[in-house]
């Protein structure tokens, strides 16, 4: 039996809740910029750290993470990040820098440029390994999605654009687009709307296959409400508790 898919959401305050069908659940981690969590468990962190030098941080936050038993965060040497996200192996994650340079930080390994400045804004490692990103060309839509192939950035062909997007189990992606469309891309320029204007902020595929997603609509406990759709399809169903950014992980 597979085990459930975990969702970690980031609150209006910098704190880290998980969230289930049944609900958000209390504050977990706090001071929090980015909140990612691998396939296997490990949780990854932009950490807001006043106390951190230029060098650690970057104009951003402090990068680091907790293995899937750990109970202590550990610090990844990465110059700062803004964005971040989890392989599927737990080993490595994958940033972006105050700059929009792009990273590789592995554990107990040198943090390795995967493209230069101004390059991207949102990122996101598929739980097949594929890593998207909304990169900073302009398209209709919002940014232009890419994907690397052996350390060379692809362009989706069809000029696709999005604000936010999420990998896939099966090597594709779901995108955001600026007016809060979702979509289904694909990397030979496939593409397949699957809401209309307004439906969300915010998307994560779990690696299970469910989708989550922040709402346009405002939340009681501050942010925009949670949504999600099983991995089988069907109706959206609605959580309670708000949250500004979620991820899903754990299978």
């Amino acid at each position: 039996m597979s085990k459930q898919s975990t969702i970690l959401s980031l609150t209006t305050t910098h704190a880290v809740r998980t969230i289930t069908p049944q609900g958000v659940s209390k504050e977990i981690e706090e001071n929090i910029r980015d909140i990612s969590i691998s396939a296997n468990g490990t949780m990854w962190a932009v950490t807001i750290d006043p106390l951190a030098t230029e060098k650690e941080a970057g104009g951003g936050g402090v990068v680091k993470y907790k293995e899937p038993k750990g109970k202590k965060w550990i610090t990844m040497e990465s110059g700062g990040a803004t964005k971040i996200d989890g392989g599927p192996s737990g080993s490595k994650a994958y940033i972006i820098n105050n700059k929009g340079e792009v990273w590789q930080l592995e554990i107990k390994k040198e943090p390795k440029q995967l493209a230069g400045a101004g390059f991207a804004r949102e990122i996101s490692a598929g739980a097949d390994g594929t890593v998207w990103v909304i990169s900073n060309e302009p398209v209709h839509g919002g940014g232009l999605v890419q994907y690397l192939d052996n350390d060379h950035w692809m362009k989706v062909p069809g000029e696709i654009g999005g604000n936010k997007i999420t990998g896939t189990p099966d090597g594709k992606a779901l995108i955001v687009n600026v007016n809060g469309m979702i979509a289904k891309v694909t990397k030979e320029g496939g593409f397949e709307q699957m809401t209309g204007d307004g439906f969300a902020k915010e998307v994560s595929v779990a690696p299970d296959g469910s989708i989550w997603i922040i709402s346009n609509e405002p939340s009681q406990d501050g942010g925009n409400k949670v949504s999600y759709q099983p991995a089988e399809g069907g109706a959206w169903q609605d959580i309670e508790g708000g949250a500004v950014i979620l991820d899903a992980g754990f299978a």
